[in-house]
């Protein structure tokens, strides 16, 4: 019996696989399908239903993998960045507990990435790295939510909500709030992680059904935040630097792109024609250069050939884009005025990130020697925000900056860990697996402006784990 979608698996192949192998594969299955989709009470309890819906698949993972592990005898050893990883979530347990007390246990008041949930990010990254090689049941399962969600985010931009996801909010605020994912930064997350992917596996397997999930997760970029736009941005870019040294993959890379380009022209049309075009600058930048997109994408199916220096175009869109950045701040008065908060670095920058971080830092050096070194624990921004407020109608719980947060809660041993496990999954698996490889870095790059949450975070954390393994 086969399961037919973007690939098939038969259960012959499933029978082969150890226990502990078996329940891993049906973890990750399960984690990437609902956890994207799952809501409850629409948007009003988002966060809260996500922090159920991973925290009940995790525990009855980690619960079952003990035994698994000794019925089947498979225990393979932890490698290094699994080890870091769990000295990060160690640290970050024991921070959390000495200085914020029972209070950090849950933690909603920093995204509720407390103790419990560090506690089955560490276990369920421990398994996953021992057992996961996220086969195909798992990738069909990723893909299908990712077509889920790209869909409705369209149709949402549209002013169709069959869901009745919007039911009560604000008509000002549903920009805010997108598809199943939640807040609109969390849905750039989740598209920064699932198109390098999806475009990963197109190039490797030239499957032409994944063409479907890839248009609409290119549009939803335009829906999603600029965040999402970075990340993809720099996955795809990374991918292009994995496969463009052999020929297919190449021509795969080129149609790839050229389907980015082209459905994103085509939709902002769309919207444009009705009215409704409202980007960011990074949205507006990516639909000003999509034709050319589409252009380069052709030019590449056509005559795409293996290069000898696949990392030749991504170093020089990379510098380039570095020198454009530099020169923007150095010459600000030659920057358009409309897109002078998004590329000139100031407190208003990124929706006022600027002004966060700095006061992030202002906390981090009021630390004691043993705070700076293993952090305050999950909590301590919005402890330290409300007695020494930025803004007056609302606390900063988040540094909106994944590492500054880290730093904070985790203190410099913590991020050292936590970017040790980062770095050396990106280095096992870039050859191996271009495609996970592509794509948490898309997602650990957009970290840089996010915010850590269980939307999307355990979603890069078990692709992390699966390089690992």
């Amino acid at each position: 019996m086969k399961f037919p979608f973007f690939i098939s698996m038969n259960m012959t192949e499933f029978r082969r696989l150890t226990l502990p192998q078996k329940l891993t594969e049906l973890y990750l299955s399960a984690l990437f399908l609902l956890l994207p989709l799952y809501v409850h009470n629409a948007y009003f309890d988002i966060t809260e239903a996500k922090v159920g819906c991973f925290a009940l698949l995790s525990a009855v993972y980690v619960l079952l993998m003990p035994f698994a592990e000794l019925k089947s005898g498979d225990s393979p050893e932890l490698k290094l960045p699994a080890w870091s990883f769990l000295l990060y979530a160690a640290l970050g347990i024991a921070a959390s507990l000495l200085f914020m007390g029972r209070s950090s246990l849950l933690s909603p008041s920093s995204r509720y990435q407390g103790v419990l949930v560090l506690g089955l990010y560490a276990l369920s990254f421990l398994f996953v790295s021992r057992h996961g090689f996220f086969g195909l049941w798992a990738q069909t399962a990723a893909l299908s939510a990712f077509t889920l969600v790209s869909l409705y985010a369209l149709l949402q931009s549209f002013g169709l909500d069959p869901l009745g996801l919007w039911e009560g909010i604000r008509a000002a605020d549903r920009g805010r709030y997108l598809s199943t994912v939640g807040n609109v930064n969390f849905l750039g997350a989740y598209l920064s992680l699932l198109l390098p992917l999806c475009a990963g596996f197109y190039c490797r397997t030239r499957n032409s059904l994944l063409l479907l999930p890839l248009a609409l997760g290119s549009c939803a970029l335009l829906c999603g935040s600029d965040s999402g736009i970075l990340g993809a941005g720099g996955g795809l870019l990374l991918l292009y630097g994995l496969t463009a040294g052999e020929e297919s993959s190449h021509r795969a890379c080129g149609a790839a792109l050229g389907l980015l380009g082209l459905s994103i022209s085509l939709y902002g049309l769309s919207l444009s024609r009705f009215g409704l075009l409202s980007l960011s600058g990074a949205g507006r930048l990516l639909y000003y250069i999509s034709p050319l997109l589409s252009a380069l994408g052709a030019l590449l199916w056509r005559r795409g050939k293996a290069l000898r220096r696949p990392w030749l175009l991504p170093a020089l869109v990379c510098g380039g884009g570095a020198a454009a950045l530099l020169l923007c701040n150095l010459f600000p008065a030659l920057v358009p005025a409309s897109l002078r908060d998004d590329l000139v670095f100031s407190e208003r920058w990124g929706s006022d990130r600027g002004r966060i971080w700095l006061h992030c830092l202002e906390l981090y050096r009021s630390f004691t020697p043993l705070n700076k070194l293993m952090g305050g624990g999950s909590g301590c921004l919005a402890l330290y925000d409300r007695s020494h407020r930025l803004f007056p109608d609302a606390v900063v719980d988040s540094a909106h900056n994944e590492y500054l947060q880290i730093l904070l809660t985790g203190g410099l041993l913590g991020l050292a860990a936590y970017l040790s496990t980062l770095i050396s999954a990106l280095r096992e698996g870039a050859k191996k697996q271009p495609a996970l490889a592509a794509a948490v870095f898309g997602c650990a790059l957009q970290a840089a402006v996010n915010i850590a949450q269980c939307a999307t975070t355990p979603l890069l954390l078990m692709l992390t784990a699966v390089l690992c393994a």
